[in-house]
């Protein structure tokens, strides 16, 4: 047994006590191949200033070796040294054997420095070199994917498949080519990439895509089938359980969703996505206080989340709680910028208050965005005649019709106008 191999042997199992000793005899004595082996375990295990000793010493006999300098530029990553191992990898050639393994490991630092764009120049240039390189391609897939730029990493997660790859570093290409088409909104080429995953690996987060990608296809079934699934594998995994009550509602399935609602939140009292839904559930089954319960819930955990508003003042404004209403509403335009549908039940719970200075401003601020809009121009004339703008009454009157041309009660209104 060389001393490297002794080396690592004692650290696998535990025994440390020696590797000072061991590591000096191994560099002094055995081949450069175990050597070379030596760092890469030393690496693999974590031993960092370790390996660059061993590093450091096969420098000083092979100064011309390139792969080195990136071993060693890993290292400085690592430790976080950036601007060495920048200096290190700019040092090696285009012409040297090591220089496509340099800009892979430049691609994948500058990716992690929130730098997407030089990252994509570095793999773009590896590619020009070596065009059929499949780690090149993996790694452009994973930049795409990283940057949102789905459609683009179909293309190499696809040329992958195509070489015959199906798993790589880990990596499902068909989970990831599957979750590719579903993020771009391709979910009918997505579902076959990510059934074949499942059954390949029951991989959790695949499912989960899985069950995803039929919901947005409204194939409520199965996506509860796929749902129901990653509970089976992992029951904490919270994030499931909104997506789920929201298929059983689309199914009519209200008792089952309300015990999952009951199971999610045992486990998990901070998600304010299952609150929202569940607060659906309990105004389909008249649970109004539930419901109210819900909403406030969800509300304190999450009062920025503008969906939210605009689900609670409607509910507030159905139970005729105005003063709420106009509380959360004028909260969301105070502390961020807001959905211009907040103006528009602002209007309408103003004029329900009888504070008309109020919904007149709100109701201006609304008509800006739906001008177009037939349910909010009924809203607004209704306003607008109890408020006596006909001016602008009649504007309205004639932008909804321009909608709904032959709406008789919409026609009478503007002859009486124009009859005045």
């Amino acid at each position: 047994m060389s001393y490297s191999q002794e080396l690592i042997h004692h650290i696998q199992s535990g025994d440390l006590a020696n590797i000072s000793e061991l590591l000096k005899q191994a560099v002094a004595n055995d081949a450069d191949e175990d050597i070379y082996l030596l760092a890469d375990s030393l690496f693999q295990l974590g031993f960092l200033q370790e390996t660059k000793t061993v590093l450091h010493q096969l420098q000083l006999r092979h100064p011309q070796d390139d792969e080195i300098k990136v071993n060693l530029a890993e290292i400085a990553i690592e430790e976080g040294q950036d601007l060495q191992a920048i200096e290190l990898l700019d040092q090696i050639e285009p012409t040297s054997a090591a220089y496509i393994q340099s800009l892979l490991v430049a691609a994948d630092y500058y990716q992690t420095q929130g730098l997407p764009e030089v990252s994509e120049s570095k793999l773009l240039e590896a590619k020009k070199m070596m065009p059929e390189e499949p780690i090149i391609h993996l790694a452009l897939g994973e930049l795409y994917y990283s940057m949102g730029k789905y459609t683009q990493a179909t293309r190499w997660y696809s040329h992958l498949l195509e070489q015959g790859y199906s798993d790589m570093g880990g990596v499902s290409i068909k989970a990831r080519l599957g979750s590719a088409y579903s993020a771009s909104g391709d979910f009918e080429e997505a579902t076959p990439y990510l059934n074949e995953a499942t059954q390949d690996d029951e991989d959790i987060d695949t499912i989960f895509n899985l069950g995803l990608t039929y919901f947005q296809q409204e194939e409520f079934t199965r996506a509860i089938e796929s749902f129901q699934r990653v509970i089976s594998l992992d029951h904490g995994y919270t994030s499931v359980y909104p997506y789920l009550v929201e298929a059983l509602l689309a199914e009519h399935r209200l008792d089952e969703a309300a015990q999952v609602i009951e199971r999610g939140l045992a486990l998990d009292q901070t998600n304010h996505s299952l609150y929202l839904v569940g607060a659906k559930v309990a105004i389909k089954q008249d649970q109004f206080t539930q419901a109210r319960d819900y909403f406030q819930q969800a509300y304190q955990l999450n009062p920025n989340s503008e969906t939210m508003i605009l689900e609670y003042a409607n509910f507030l404004m159905y139970s005729e709680d105005y003063v709420g209403a106009v509380a959360i509403l004028e909260d969301a335009l105070s502390n961020f910028d807001t959905d211009p549908q907040i103006y528009w039940l602002l209007g309408n719970a103003y004029n329900e208050l009888e504070q008309f200075e109020q919904a007149r401003e709100a109701f201006s601020q609304a008509y800006d965005f739906f001008a177009e809009t037939d349910e909010f121009l009924l809203d607004y004339a209704t306003f607008l005649q109890e408020d006596g703008q006909r001016e602008r009454l009649r504007e309205v009157v004639v932008r909804y019709l321009d909608i709904h041309p032959h709406d008789p009660e919409m026609t009478q209104l503007l002859q009486r106008l124009d009859d005045v």
